[in-house]
């Protein structure tokens, strides 16, 4: 029996893009990575109506609160959540 520890990357993680949506000041998109529970959510001000300015950038996992600004803390912050030992039997 093989013990594997249940660990998250930011390389690991696959965006899908789920929507879009502009406003008259902003633009909002929105992804999720449905494998590792994962959402993240861009929104880009707009200079004038064809420009668009910095776009902040938020992550958050599915069911929780917090919100992120940073992968690498979201990753650390899932394994803790996720970090649990399963058991791998190789079968012979």
């Amino acid at each position: 029996m093989e013990t594997k520890i249940n660990k998250l990357c930011p390389e690991d993680i696959k965006w899908k893009f789920i929507s879009s949506l502009g406003f008259v000041d902003c633009h909002h998109a929105r992804y999720i990575d449905a494998d590792f529970g994962l959402e993240m959510e861009t929104i880009t001000k707009k200079k004038n109506d064809y420009e668009f300015g910095n776009c902040k950038t938020y992550f958050f996992i599915t069911g929780q609160k917090k919100e992120y600004t940073d992968l690498q803390i979201l990753c650390d912050d899932w394994n803790e959540i996720n970090n649990y030992e399963r058991k791998i039997i190789k079968s012979k």
